[in-house]
């Protein structure tokens, strides 16, 4: 017999979030008022710009908001670590911001395997391990076609379509 929603698997899900979350701005994850707020709302929280759930364009249609949701990850005991990193903007279409980003490998996979591409992948070993492109190369250099699978496949806002970062109420 397999059983998948012990109390000791919720319990060990919950303390591998958390641990997740400690390099991914969650303020999504435990905000009282996140039913309210959408994309493009005022945040009355005080908290830095970089960690305001509505400066993100998934938010509302995050996956990892509802994963944290159905594993009750309630409010978080473990700091968020900002990492600072560059957005990458470069690309007329798809911007792609590492800070949201879970390195969960989705649109690595989605790219290589799925659609036989290969244009991003893995960049470096452990603790700072990001996805980008070879030598650090716009998309349009990389053999990057923009067909959007990885923005698709993304469960974050790491990758998305520019028009949809702009205008959130299109997606």
């Amino acid at each position: 017999v397999v059983r998948t929603n012990t109390p000791q698997l919720q319990n060990l899900r919950r303390t591998y979030l958390q641990l997740l979350l400690t390099e991914h701005p969650h303020a999504c994850v435990d905000c009282e008022r996140r039913q309210r707020c959408r994309p493009n709302d005022i945040c009355l929280r005080n908290v830095a710009v970089t960690e305001r759930c509505v400066t993100c364009a998934k938010n509302g249609r995050c996956e990892l908001q509802r994963v944290a949701d159905y594993i009750g990850i309630g409010e978080m005991k473990l700091p968020y670590q900002y990492r600072d990193l560059p957005v990458d903007n470069r690309s007329p279409l798809i911007e792609r911001d590492n800070n949201l980003c879970i390195v969960c490998g989705r649109c690595v996979q989605m790219c290589e395997t799925v659609r036989g591409i290969g244009a991003i992948s893995f960049i470096g070993r452990g603790f700072g391990t990001v996805i980008g492109t070879a030598s650090g190369l716009p998309l349009q250099d990389s053999g990057c076609r923009f067909c959007g699978a990885c923005i698709e496949v993304c469960p974050t806002g790491a990758l998305m379509d520019k028009a949809a970062r702009e205008h959130p109420d299109w997606s």
